[in-house]
């Protein structure tokens, strides 16, 4: 496992190089029209996540939006982030018959096995198209999982939303924005240990 020793001897260094580890990732232009868009709950959900995956759905380059999330391990609000998120979208203008809601994930795997779960009833989920909406720290790893579990890197596409704190451009400006990004080089660390491909 080259890469895993990869990361091994990364975090040996002060001077890591975060950045490469995280923002490496294919978000390419989305080009036609895709069957479901996933936003992911968590940081910048609301206003940011949610707002880019309106944008898509109005510019008709997604066909439904599955919001997913309940909370954090550590959080016990009544209102999962799902909740919020569905509340969101049909306040500015997403018919609720477009809107799929899983609101048990509590972490990023979760959000893809349940998500993939939900699906699995009414699609064929090999043969369908995915658009993540999630933060630009946290595209890659969605990704990865997502081609992990499915076996495929086809029709899997990623949406890094910019939110002035953690994105690409902004996170080495605050405190804030490198305990995130740091936190998710180790956690990309910590799935490549458990086996999951991150290149």
């Amino acid at each position: 496992m080259a890469k895993v020793k990869l990361f091994d001897l990364l975090f040996r260094f002060k001077e890591t190089d975060y950045e490469k580890i995280v923002f490496n990732h294919p978000c390419k232009e989305l080009k036609s029209l895709y069957d479901i868009g996933i936003i992911f709950g968590g940081i910048s959900m609301i206003p940011y996540r949610v707002e880019e995956g309106i944008r898509l759905y109005k510019q008709q380059q997604i066909k439904k939006i599955l919001v997913s999330g309940k909370n954090p391990f550590f959080c016990f609000k009544k209102n999962s982030e799902a909740e919020k998120m569905y509340k969101y979208l049909i306040n500015h203008g997403v018919p609720k018959e477009d809107i799929i809601i899983e609101n048990k994930a509590r972490n990023t795997l979760e959000n893809i096995k349940y998500s993939l779960n939900l699906l699995k009833k009414d699609y064929d989920i090999k043969s369908i198209s995915f658009v993540l909406i999630t933060s630009d720290f946290h595209v890659k790893r969605c990704m990865r999982m997502l081609n992990h579990i499915l076996g495929t890197k086809e029709n899997i596409y990623g949406v890094g939303v910019k939110d002035s704190l953690t994105d690409r451009k902004h996170w080495k400006r605050t405190k804030y924005g490198k305990k995130i990004v740091q936190r998710e080089a180790f956690l990309l660390w910590y799935y490549a240990k458990k086996g999951f491909y991150f290149e």
